[in-house]
């Protein structure tokens, strides 16, 4: 899951910068699904030119509180929130995770679902179940609160500026360009890797179902911001 931070930066000297955290990143993660931490930052030591900084792109676990205390208070917070249960569906198989939930496909995983035998751990502390949830910093314990999960909601609402749905980006970037000021002409974007239908898994009425409803934190949030 990817959060888009934009700041109203001027121009100023990079001697400015002098003291200033950064982020370090390990890969293509921020983490490996632990919370975003200070110790994730860096002193910089710079002193020449000058810089414009705009935005800040984060693929991780969220933290509200650190990303606040990094980017102080002049900050637009945006993320994109998928179908739970295709965006689980797709790290299923973008991940391979066949060996982990010991089955040979994804029917095999539905199979293991219906009975009840799904490990409930996850894959490298990253990939598992309620993956929406768990990247905007719901704690797994509360996967099954419903007062927890609705309190969650509310609060990504209030703090995120837009949150766009993947499945009516077209219409998200509109939203976008709203929030921005933009002209239209100015909301550019080009699809990259995305998939071909030949690598999606054409679920049935009660397989989708029955991911939704071991998806429920996630069901619960996506549905909020679809409405």
């Amino acid at each position: 899951m990817k959060y888009y931070l934009l700041r109203n930066y001027p121009v100023f000297p990079i001697d400015a910068l002098s003291g200033t955290r950064l982020s370090l990143f390990n890969g293509n993660y921020f983490n490996t699904g632990s919370e975003m931490r200070t110790w994730q930052t860096s002193p910089t030591n710079f002193s020449r030119t000058i810089i414009c900084i705009e935005t800040f792109v984060e693929d991780g676990r969220w933290n509200f509180t650190i990303a606040d205390e990094l980017l102080g208070s002049n900050t637009f917070y945006i993320t994109i929130l998928r179908d739970p249960v295709y965006q689980f569906e797709s790290m299923f198989n973008f991940f391979d995770l066949r060996e982990f939930y010991k089955v040979s496909s994804f029917d095999g995983f539905i199979e293991k679902l219906e009975n009840g035998t799904l490990r409930e751990d996850r894959f490298l502390n990253i990939a598992g179940r309620n993956q929406l949830s768990f990247m905007l910093g719901l704690q797994p314990e509360s996967f099954s609160n419903e007062t927890a999960i609705e309190e969650f909601s509310s609060y990504i609402s209030s703090k995120f500026h837009l949150v766009m749905i993947s499945e009516y980006f077209d219409e998200s970037v509109i939203l976008l360009k709203n929030l921005l000021g933009s002209p239209i002409g100015h909301m550019l974007y080009v699809p990259k890797l995305t998939r071909t239908k030949d690598s999606k898994q054409n679920l049935t009425k009660k397989q989708k179902l029955l991911v939704e409803k071991w998806l429920h934190a996630d069901m619960r949030i996506y549905n909020n911001f679809k409405k």
